[in-house]
């Protein structure tokens, strides 16, 4: 009987110690599976919280386009009307002269650049009967001179050195022969106002690519087609 007894105890004994032995394993695993959780969660949120941030970041950088970083150059259209005038001044100039009203060969070669190649704009010039160059009334040609050359009022000779431009008694004004030739690009870089007119600031490209700067002073109030009147480059 009291072997019995014996061990009724130590089975219930054994009993008590695995049940004690199974309720800490699961109070173990519970910890550890919050634990994992709880780790889980606090990386769930620090990757959301970098990945809005990145995001607040790039929203607020602020965009810049071609159009904000490139200066736009206001150019008047009494000084955007005197480009064919200032193309071939400068044309003339890259040739090594200077601009000087008083150099009959200059004075010339700078009109004819300036109404050759098809760019002049006055509507009282017109094509030769032949279509081999334009006819230009003297008062036209004069409007082109005072345009160039501020305050001309006599139009110079012809110099036998100059080519393709020739005065016509029957017409009463000059023939220009039209010859092919490249009058390069001007590009306006710069316009500001003076009391009585404009500096204009050009940039020349010639054949080669090469690119000259030019200054021009000009006053408002032209002549006939012109609303403009040159009176110095540099």
């Amino acid at each position: 009987m009291k072997r019995f007894v014996k061990i009724c105890v130590l089975g219930l004994c054994l009993a008590m110690l695995t049940a004690c032995g199974d309720r800490n394993h699961s109070d173990e695993t519970e910890t550890k599976h919050i634990t994992v959780d709880e780790q889980t969660t606090s990386e769930s949120e620090s990757g959301s919280a970098a990945q809005t941030g990145e995001e607040t970041v790039a929203e607020t950088q602020p965009e810049t386009s071609e159009a904000e970083t490139t200066e736009q150059i206001q150019v008047p259209e009494e000084v955007d009307s005197m480009r064919p005038l200032m193309l071939g001044l400068c044309k003339e100039m890259t040739r090594g002269s200077t601009y000087d009203p008083s150099d009959s060969a200059f004075f010339w070669n700078s009109i004819y650049a300036s109404i050759n190649d098809g760019s002049w704009v006055h509507p009282d010039i017109s094509l030769s009967d032949d279509g081999t160059g334009y006819m230009v009334p003297k008062e036209v040609m004069a409007e082109y001179a005072n345009a160039m050359f501020s305050g001309t009022e006599i139009l110079p000779d012809i110099p036998d050195t100059v080519g393709g431009i020739s005065y016509d008694d029957d017409f009463g004004g000059y023939q220009l022969m039209s010859a092919e030739s490249y009058s390069g690009t001007l590009d306006i870089t710069n316009v500001e106002d003076t009391a009585d007119g404009y500096t204009v600031t050009v940039a020349y490209t010639d054949r080669s690519g090469a690119v000259t700067p030019f200054t021009f002073t000009m006053t408002s109030g032209g002549s006939g087609a012109f609303a403009c009147s040159i009176h110095n480059v540099e």
